[in-house]
């Protein structure tokens, strides 16, 4: 099923200014090409959606009734992507099951945008194409990244100072799993087998990235906070012991 198809092609020679008598650009080529940018956007989008919601309720780090608001709008983009996107609903979907049966939807945003999620496609489940064995391969590396990043998380984030005694091949063993990659890599290797197309490699990427970016910047804000904390409370100190000392 092509993405986007309900959009006629002369919509978008109309909203890039190519004419259809005297085009440079084939309206064909131009139509994948707004494919493939859109597709790459949203995965990015739904990424950092993702990972904003989940520092917000497992860190504290932004303001969840933001992050439960963001919810719905990254869920209907992702119901929207699976109904018109074969690709984008078997990983999506395998995504959304592996991180169920560990026991990840466990904050009201998430259950929110599962529940959001799984009603699209339901809805217009005449729609949806599932590519089975794709979805099946998904569904176990999602799980097993899954709990690898929980054993990872408690390695690095575990008892103070612990971590750095352990052997190197536990830690660099941690640092691989905290990245979740099993299903990155599977991917690639659909995409090499002709199962995707190359561009739901570059936009889980994409996902990839943007997610990180977010916690990276998350965790710069926390630091940020922490630092500000005792500058703001040494001024008030200061000047007591100030006076203090002038009587």
């Amino acid at each position: 099923m092509y993405f986007l198809t309900f959009f006629h092609i002369n919509y978008w020679v109309v909203v890039f200014g190519v004419e259809s008598q005297d085009k440079m650009i084939p309206p064909e080529a131009l139509e994948t090409t707004v494919k493939y940018f859109i597709i790459v956007l949203s995965y990015g989008a739904i990424g950092g959606s993702l990972k904003y919601i989940d520092q917000a309720f497992d860190a504290g780090m932004f303001s969840k009734k933001i992050a439960t608001l963001l919810a719905v709008p990254t869920a209907l983009l992702m119901g929207a992507l699976m109904v018109l996107d074969s690709s984008s609903a078997t990983i999506f979907l395998a995504i959304v099951i592996a991180v169920g049966v560990t026991q990840k939807i466990d904050t009201i945003a998430f259950r929110v945008g599962v529940f959001i999620l799984i009603l699209v496609p339901v809805i217009f489940r005449q729609f949806v194409e599932i590519q089975w064995l794709p979805f099946g391969l998904l569904i176990l590396a999602g799980i097993i990244d899954e709990y690898s990043n929980d054993w990872a998380d408690k390695m690095i984030n575990g008892k103070p100072n612990a971590f750095q005694y352990r052997s190197l091949p536990s830690r660099v063993s941690a640092r691989v799993f905290l990245q979740r990659p099993l299903v990155k890599l599977l991917i690639l290797l659909l995409t090499l087998s002709g199962f995707f197309h190359p561009i739901y490699f570059i936009a889980f990427i994409a996902f990839d990235i943007v997610y990180s970016l977010i916690a990276w910047v998350s965790v710069r804000y926390k630091l940020y906070r922490l630092n500000a904390a005792p500058m703001a409370s040494e001024t008030p100190i200061g000047v007591k012991r100030a006076g203090l000392s002038a009587l």
